[in-house]
């Protein structure tokens, strides 16, 4: 069974990163995650990474989920501050929210966002996004 790497949650919702963490965990398809309820810590994060990747090899995530609506940051916000780093990694994105209202697709587009999660993540949602990853994953 091939899993990803390491996925990153950004949620300032402590409780709901950690509910998400331990779907995540149950799914079983991911080796690492790694959660942060401040997305500035997270943005640093990536940027400590990218600083590392100069002088040894890293892993960097394959997905981040992000919370949309956070004080001070919006996930958009927050996708934006990852990409400008231009790291040497491809990384994917999807917004968390606990909205029922889908957002266009057209701007999840813009926002070069896979898909829109609804909290807390259901197996088969995760699963999709997973598949638009790899066409060989199987969990």
């Amino acid at each position: 069974m091939q899993k990803l790497q390491q996925v990153v949650i950004i949620d300032d919702d402590e409780l709901s990163g950690v509910i998400n963490e331990l779907l995540i965990r149950k799914y079983n398809c991911v080796e690492k995650i790694v959660v942060f309820d401040d997305p500035h810590d997270a943005i640093d994060y990536f940027a400590a990474l990218k600083n590392k990747a100069r002088s040894e090899e890293v892993t960097f995530p394959e997905l981040v989920l992000t919370d949309f609506n956070m004080p001070g940051m919006n996930g958009f916000e927050v996708i934006q501050s990852i990409r400008n780093l231009n790291l040497p990694q491809e990384v994917s994105y999807c917004i968390l929210s606990a909205s029922i209202d889908r957002m266009e697709p057209a701007i999840l587009q813009k926002h070069h966002v896979l898909k829109q999660l609804i909290k807390p993540l259901e197996k088969r949602e995760f699963m999709e996004v997973l598949e638009l990853l790899t066409n060989t994953l199987v969990c």
